[in-house]
């Protein structure tokens, strides 16, 4: 009896993972992902895409959405390599429930190339796709550095494999949506604060104008008439008149300009909206995500 329980426990323990629910799983991946453990968050989704008891593809998405966060937040060009294969291996299978998810898989997998072409010519460093210049490549395993290099073989559909040739493909529909909305917030918001400029000036004028009159009237030690009255009283409605001009201006200068920045800063994220809203009194940003 001694040898056997001295056997059992001697026996290497079952790995703690294999032994977690979906559920379990999937909390440990959001975990992961709150704390910025971006890499984790994505090793634990492609451990659930095996799990029979899930839809594999929303699993590989938000593995590859915490990879391609990853790369954002380090600038590590091998986790947006992990992103695109699994894009490849999606579009690889094909498969899809219709034609509009090929296509967004398709542009997922599109923009981790121009992304990964645009790295390597910004640092001038090889990447698992393009060379220093920006070229295309041959495959090449993502391994450790001490290992030696291993040829892979990707099975890319005909329909998807001109994406992988010289030159780098082009920018997909959701990263020239996002620029283009980024350039008319910013752009709004430079119009807007140019207002706001230009009532703040024609406040100023008024202001200083009413300041020389009263100047002028105390000098000559007199009471003003009642035209300069009126003439002051007029010019104080102005000033008055410019303040909510102003407020509005800067509010929504500041909101438009603020949401174009982060359409520009968030255009190769795929969890963040931003959504400005406002009007005469009130002006903001609505963040929209997943979380």
């Amino acid at each position: 009896m001694l040898t056997c329980m001295l056997v059992l426990a001697l026996q290497p323990g079952a790995d703690p993972v294999s032994t977690m629910t979906t559920a379990e799983l999937r909390a440990l991946a959001e975990e992961h992902a709150d704390a910025d453990r971006l890499v984790e968050a994505g090793e634990t989704y492609l451990l659930i895409a095996r799990r029979p008891d899930v839809r594999p593809r929303d699993e590989l998405f938000e593995a590859h959405s915490n990879f391609d966060s990853a790369f954002i937040a380090s600038g590590a060009s091998k986790q947006l390599c992990r992103a695109l294969q699994i894009a490849e291996r999606v579009v690889g299978e094909g498969k899809f429930d219709h034609d509009e998810q090929r296509k967004f898989w398709v542009e997922i997998l599109q923009d981790d190339l121009a992304r990964l072409a645009e790295d390597a010519t910004k640092k001038k460093a090889a990447n698992c796709r393009f060379d220093a210049a920006g070229r295309r490549r041959q495959l090449v395993a993502l391994i450790a550095d001490d290992d030696p290099p291993q040829q892979i073989q990707v099975k890319v559909p005909e329909s998807t494999r001109s994406m992988t040739d010289s030159p780098p493909p082009p920018r997909s529909r959701r990263y020239r949506g996002h620029t283009t909305a980024g350039a008319v917030f910013t752009g709004l918001g430079i119009g807007f604060l140019g207002v706001f400029a230009g009532a703040l000036a024609v406040r100023v004028d008024q202001v200083q104008a009413i300041h020389k009159q009263a100047a002028v009237v105390e000098a000559q030690g007199r009471q003003p008439t009642a035209s300069e009255d009126g003439w002051v009283a007029h010019r104080e409605a102005i000033v008055r008149g410019m303040q909510p001009v102003m407020i509005s201006a800067a509010v929504a200068g500041g909101a438009c300009l603020t949401t174009g920045v982060v359409l520009l800063a968030t255009r190769r994220a795929r969890r963040l909206a931003v959504r400005p809203f406002g009007g005469i009194r009130e002006a903001g940003l609505l963040l929209q995500g997943r979380f």
